[in-house]
């Protein structure tokens, strides 16, 4: 089979699993560095392709965002996403908060901040539990377009994380220009911290950076108690990645609840 042919039954088959609704999410811990403890979750796209295999985003994520139907996904894992902290919330677990990647033609789609606070209020969730993700890349596709959809968002209570940071060209331009709450740095600097190393001096500076404008800040790709140790060292509030835990499930995620603790 030519790649073009592969690539045109691979979005055949994409057509059909969003038809099925067979994408859903699965849940990255967050944790808060200062304890240790549980603060949220990262909602992130899988697709079960049967009852015991689901497929990450490189499977499919690339040929999902060149055919425009990305946005479908994305809205389908906050619909799912938003359907399982009512569930939490009912069960006693409001503590948390889930945050969800959308793209840049979600944000340019005249319905978009009307259709997701609808999606919220309809699950009888407070805004300020869900935490959109969004990259510069996608804000520069339409800068003053999607700034104000943002800032739409931002009024209504949602919170904005700015998501790859340290990765583009202009993000610390963008900074005064965007309505974000916190800064996720990209997980390429992360893997690359060591002590007094410079992927550490450029983290340090941005965190410092960071607080003063008023913005918390996340560290995505986490694995050794190492770069833990580091990140907590120069005040980063939250990480995320395999050394606190793999993506869950909603049951195990509802389980881990309040019980993550830093190692």
């Amino acid at each position: 089979m030519s790649t073009e042919a592969a690539r045109d039954a691979l979005f055949a088959d994409i057509e059909r699993a969003i038809a099925a609704d067979a994408f859903e999410p699965a849940f990255q811990p967050v944790a808060r560095l200062a304890d240790g403890a549980l603060a949220g979750f990262e909602a992130l796209a899988r697709w079960r392709q049967a009852p015991e295999t689901l497929l990450e985003p490189s499977g499919f994520l690339e040929e999902a965002m060149a055919r425009g139907v990305m946005g479908q996904i994305s809205r389908r894992i906050l619909l799912a996403a938003c359907a399982v902290m009512r569930g939490w919330r009912a069960s006693g677990a409001d503590g948390v908060f889930v945050s969800v990647n959308v793209v840049g033609h979600d944000l340019e789609r005249d319905d978009f901040v009307a259709d997701t606070l609808d999606i919220v209020r309809a699950a009888g969730l407070p805004a300020g539990v869900l935490k959109l993700e969004v990259t510069e890349q996608q804000v520069l596709r339409d800068p003053p377009r999607i700034a104000r959809a943002l800032t739409q968002l931002r009024a209504a209570g949602v919170k904005i994380l700015f998501d790859d940071f340290g990765s583009g060209f202009s993000s610390f331009t963008w900074l005064t220009k965007l309505p974000a709450d916190a800064l996720k740095f990209d997980h390429h600097l992360i893997s690359g911290i060591t002590e007094n190393g410079p992927h550490l001096k450029i983290v340090r500076a941005m965190v410092a950076l960071a607080h003063e404008l008023g913005l918390e800040t996340i560290a995505e790709g986490v694995e050794t108690e190492a770069q833990r140790e580091i990140l907590a060292d120069i005040g980063c509030d939250f990480a995320q990645g395999h050394l606190f835990a793999r993506p869950l499930g909603a049951a195990e995620a509802r389980a881990l609840i309040g019980k993550l603790k830093a190692a």
